[in-house]
């Protein structure tokens, strides 16, 4: 028979990971939605903020709430991503030959990076009119391959926030309500 060489084995493992639920702890929109009601309050964009699990867009439903929380605006959220994510890539060789004989592995990894989406709608307390949406996307890359996915998901989301807050400020919130108003009464 011929003589025979074996000349390499190679092992290699390449995968996208993403974070999931069960690493923040339980439901993720509720506590998002304590988070920003806690970055609104500590932004002052509106006298006080509460938070409620209610996802309603009936008018009357928000006129029920707005009326139990005393609120003139309510805010309500469709968190369409929160993720964080990281590309690996493992190597692992053997290259056994007559003259030399290696063996060793690469270990490599992307930068974690986070994405947020938020589509957010503002409604009026007093007559559950839509006053306002608008769609906040951002995604963050943490410097460090060594850097955690859920903190580059959690940094995506403050980043929103922060988005969030600006536009808030920025709207002539009087002005809205009494469109809203003269809508309703020519209806």
């Amino acid at each position: 028979k011929a003589p025979g060489m074996f000349l390499l084995l190679w092992n290699r493992r390449v995968g996208d990971y993403y974070t999931s639920d069960h690493v923040f702890d339980g439901d993720i929109g509720t506590q998002l939605a304590k988070q920003l009601a806690a970055y609104l309050q500590s932004a002052n964009v509106f006298a006080h903020v509460g938070s409620s699990s209610t996802r309603a867009k009936n008018p009357d439903i928000l006129q029920q709430v707005a009326r139990e929380h005393a609120a003139d605006y309510l805010i309500t959220g469709e968190l369409e991503h929160f993720f964080g994510s990281q590309h690996q890539q493992f190597n692992m060789y053997v290259l056994p030959l007559y003259f030399i004989n290696a063996w060793g592995s690469t270990d490599s990894k992307s930068l974690p990076w986070g994405q947020t989406t938020l589509n957010v709608l503002l409604y009026d307390g007093r007559g559950g009119d839509l006053l306002w949406r608008h769609r906040f996307e951002h995604a963050t890359t943490l410097p460090r391959e060594t850097d955690s996915m859920a903190q580059a998901a959690l940094e995506s989301f403050v980043h929103v926030a922060g988005q969030l807050t600006i536009e808030l400020r920025q709207l002539p919130l009087d002005a809205l309500h009494a469109s809203a108003m003269e809508e309703t009464i020519q209806q």
